[in-house]
């Protein structure tokens, strides 16, 4: 018969297969890596790491039991940080892990928030300037909207932007 379990003498481990083509190569008709905690309400965690201690610098997947939370997160110095949360609501964050919204961004400074673009060049942004939120475009000098307390304002929103009245 085949074997479900092998280990060639590279040292790379295959189940499912006896020619594993990786350090861990898994193959059948629906294969799964799972993690599992030991009970409910807990944490598992997949962290991808560049050094063999696998505490510099890296990533990871992690599911948090209890809040039914699926984060995203990078190392860097050994200080990790969540970039990305799906709650079970289906709220997505970025920059949180409190999301009160289907796509909610957060950040502590200014500038775009979120920008898109066509043939990858910037053609559009939504940001904030000295805390007034915008909406803004890049057609020849640029432009947009700034929504500033009870008004709407339209405005440019090149460089040269100085105050977050009407330019």
């Amino acid at each position: 018969g085949t074997a479900d379990f092998v280990i060639n003498n590279t040292g790379d481990v295959g189940i499912g297969t006896t020619s594993p083509g990786a350090l861990l190569h898994l193959v059948g008709t629906t294969p799964e890596l799972r993690i599992a905690t030991a009970a409910d309400g807990e944490t598992a965690r997949l962290g991808l790491y560049e050094d063999s201690a696998g505490t510099h610098h890296g990533g990871y997947i992690q599911y948090v039991g209890g809040g039914d939370t699926l984060r995203l997160g990078i190392v860097n110095s050994t200080v990790s940080t969540d970039v990305i949360t799906i709650k079970d609501d289906f709220n997505v964050g970025i920059g949180t892990t409190l999301p009160t919204s289907q796509l909610f961004v957060n950040n502590t400074s200014d500038g775009d928030k979120i920008r898109w673009g066509r043939s990858d060049a910037l053609v559009g942004s939504v940001g904030t300037f000295n805390g007034v939120p915008y909406i803004g475009y890049q057609g020849g000098a640029g432009g947009g909207i700034m929504f500033n307390g009870s008004s709407i304002e339209p405005t440019l929103l090149g460089s040269s932007r100085s105050s977050n009245t009407n330019d």
